[in-house]
């Protein structure tokens, strides 16, 4: 059934923070250095003599000195404990956003390393050429990768009897110039498979059929000259 050549009928950074002010404190740190300054020595003053039955008062004892508070032990300038938050690390960065679905459009652009010797497919015996023209033409049925017959322009097939079988075609599928395929079609593209003219190199394949029947113009009987169930 690959005589015809019609179309085919079905043919995508963590926050910045601000260093705390090293000179925060710098005025206090003055006062207390001018504060720490020796003062004059006072005149000299002679002391009066004790009197014999006045005793000595002792020296007041010095006090101890004041424990610093914990918040004066911390240096002015000195940077407060960093939060929890801060000395975590810098969150990762969030995800990139989910791309939205893209619809096929444009033009496919296909390469092959030599040109095609002919488009008629009835002509070329080329491998290549072939591989182009099955894109462009469809056939009556076609075996798919578990080599079982699936319908093409043929939607069913039904053997009438021992050398007939009768085949319902699809409707509504055009040829690229705009012409309908029907039953007319297909016997046409049969006789010229094997019209001596077109020197077709594969025509010895349909050398069984020795007759395609119109029945109407979605059905058609192919005829053979004897028992052929291919």
């Amino acid at each position: 059934m690959e005589g015809l050549h019609g179309p085919h009928p079905g043919s995508h950074q963590p926050p910045v923070v601000r260093p705390p002010d090293r000179y925060t404190g710098l005025g206090a740190l003055a006062s207390l250095a001018v504060a720490c300054q020796q003062s004059p020595a006072p005149a000299a003053t002679t002391a009066p003599a004790a009197r014999p039955t006045d005793a000595p008062k002792p020296t007041e004892a010095a006090k101890p000195a004041t424990a610093a508070s914990p918040a004066a032990a911390a240096s002015p300038g000195a940077s407060p404990a960093a939060s929890p938050a801060a000395q975590a690390a810098p969150a990762a960065a969030p995800a990139a956003a989910a791309k939205p679905a893209t619809v096929a459009s444009g033009t496919l652009t296909i390469a092959q390393g030599v040109d095609t010797e002919s488009l008629d497919p009835y002509v070329t015996t080329s491998s290549a050429s072939k591989g182009m023209l099955w894109t462009v033409f469809d056939r009556l049925v076609y075996r798919d990768l578990d080599l079982k017959i699936q319908p093409g322009l043929a939607l069913s097939w039904q053997s009438v009897n021992d050398t007939t079988w009768e085949l319902r075609l699809r409707q509504g599928v055009q040829f690229h110039n705009g012409e309908p395929f029907d039953a007319n079609a297909v016997k046409f593209s049969f006789a010229r498979y094997v019209d001596p003219a077109i020197k077709n190199g594969y025509a010895t394949l349909l050398k069984p059929v020795s007759e395609v029947e119109v029945v109407d113009p979605s059905t058609v009987r192919i005829k053979t000259s004897s028992r052929s169930p291919s």
